[in-house]
């Protein structure tokens, strides 16, 4: 019973609310043999079969219903609704809207009123609007009718908007990553003064994002298929969607062999390697920081040897492989320091930091860290910075120096909040409680486990996380 109530929800869903949709589809169910709603939901889930089950003829018909509304449409009503029809969906900004649309905003506004006046458009949340899926496929019959040259120039509109605004935010979280994006060639892209801002704006659009990645899979938009990913990956580090980053960027690899450099495909592979470095997947880790190897070698000139050799010195780190660590992450340093690369010079620093805590060489440990500090501060990449601080704090700890570590702490749990990796966040607060505990500092212990819990209860899929809260709560108040 209660997958049956899960199955009619879910073509309630597909029917978008709509009186009139509900009311043939359930007219069907109803005159068909029983398992017709499992029919008609394997119906509505095919594009090319998701308007049967609202078509009953003889003037029962959903798309028919659309089609009436839309012939009554002024041309520029009409030229909107095809555009919009073209997107992926699920929703599309204003700014979004006005751009793919190409005209002056009055005439774009009267169009967008036509269409919510006919109740065509909907805005399911301020400034945000959306195309019931039903009417989308009746109007990309009228896409289909128009020069292959303004369809394909009206979806470039939608993929260079969501692109080039993507990759506004990753600049802000990433200051050193090196994408061929190319000019935003007139497009107004989102300005964030904060990573925050840019997490948040990455957060409003990534159903939208995440959908265009799969149009572009299925239209073979190459191009697209791997920068699309490649703008997400941080943010998704971030939010802990290690699951959706293995998926998009297995794809962006696909496209990426065909389409970009070599030093931009070894770039992908990077980009798993450290989401299966973050998956606790070490083989695969290593499989793919190899295959990036295997492409910068064979590739003359090809940038991403440093980048490399940093990336597979983290992972013989995790194996506590330390030898091989220090000699691929000493030489990466080396590397990026020829080069200026200083936020790339900052973290392999902080990683040689952590291989030598690793190897419990404490002094070694604090010397590059404390040259990895130094040098991150003359950066932009806060987020890197607090990395650092944060292995000072472990670094004081195991010196014994607990003060200075619960400093350390506090500080690196400061910036993660700012940058809303809630994680790293709860990681370094969860250090800062053990270490305040060990002080005999109680007050400031149940302080910092409930936010601690906060940060935790928003992370899609860390229920180990939160579980380490509590755990760490009753052994800290036993």
């Amino acid at each position: 019973m209660r997958s049956t109530g899960f199955l009619l929800k879910e073509i309630a869903s597909y029917c978008g609310g709509l009186p009139l949709a509900l009311s043939i589809v359930g007219a069907s169910i109803r005159a068909r043999k029983p398992g017709a709603a499992r029919e008609v939901r394997d119906a509505f889930r095919e594009p090319r079969t998701r308007l049967n089950p609202l078509d009953l003829g003889r003037g029962a018909s959903v798309p028919a219903a659309f089609a009436i509304s839309i012939d009554r449409l002024s041309e520029a009503a009409k030229d909107l609704l095809w555009r919009l029809a073209l997107h992926p969906g699920p929703t599309i900004s204003a700014q979004a809207l006005d751009w793919l649309a190409g005209d002056g905003t009055d005439e774009v506004r009267r169009a967008r009123q036509e269409l919510e006046s006919r109740h065509l458009l909907g805005e399911p949340a301020l400034s945000r609007y959306a195309l019931h899926d039903v009417l989308r496929e009746c109007a990309l019959k009228i896409a289909d009718e128009q020069p292959a040259a303004a369809r394909d120039l009206a979806r470039a509109h939608v993929f260079d908007f969501l692109l080039h605004n993507a990759w506004a935010c990753d600049q802000v979280l990433v200051p050193d990553r090196n994408l061929p994006v190319g000019e935003a060639d007139g497009i107004e892209t989102v300005v964030t003064t904060s990573a925050g801002e840019a997490m948040r704006w990455l957060s409003t659009e990534y159903d939208t994002i995440t959908a265009a990645i799969r149009q572009a899979e299925r239209l073979g938009l190459y191009r697209y298929l791997w920068l699309l990913p490649m703008t997400l990956v941080t943010y998704q580090w971030r939010k802990s969607r290690y699951a959706d980053a293995v998926r998009y960027l297995t794809l962006a690899w696909d496209a990426a062999e065909r389409v970009a450099d070599p030093g931009d495909q070894a770039m992908v592979c990077r980009m798993l390697a450290g989401t299966r470095l973050r998956m606790q997947d070490f083989d695969l880790a290593k499989s793919w920081m190899y295959r990036a190897g295997a492409i910068v070698d064979g590739s003359a000139g090809c940038w991403g040897e440093a980048e490399n050799r940093h990336g597979l010195g983290i992972v013989h780190g995790e194996c506590a492989e330390w030898d091989e660590a220090i000699a691929l992450i000493s030489a990466a340093v080396t590397l990026f320091r020829e080069r200026g690369a200083v936020v790339s010079e900052a973290g392999a620093l902080g990683s040689l930091a952590e291989v030598y805590r690793g190897k419990r060489d404490l002094v070694a440990a604090r010397s590059h860290c404390d040259e990895a500090r130094a040098v991150a501060e003359r950066t932009a990449d806060g987020n890197g910075l607090a990395g650092i601080i944060s292995l000072s704090g472990r670094i004081h700890r195991e010196a014994g120096d607990l003060p200075s570590a619960l400093d350390e702490f506090a500080a690196a749990a400061a910036v993660y909040r700012e940058y809303e990796y809630e994680r790293n966040e709860v990681r370094a607060l969860l250090s800062m409680a053990e270490v305040a505990g060990s002080l005999g500092r109680h007050s400031l212990v149940d302080a910092v486990l409930t936010r601690a819990a906060e940060a935790a209860s928003s992370i899609d899929g860390a229920a180990e996380l939160v579980d380490q809260v509590s755990d760490a709560r009753r052994r800290l108040e036993a």
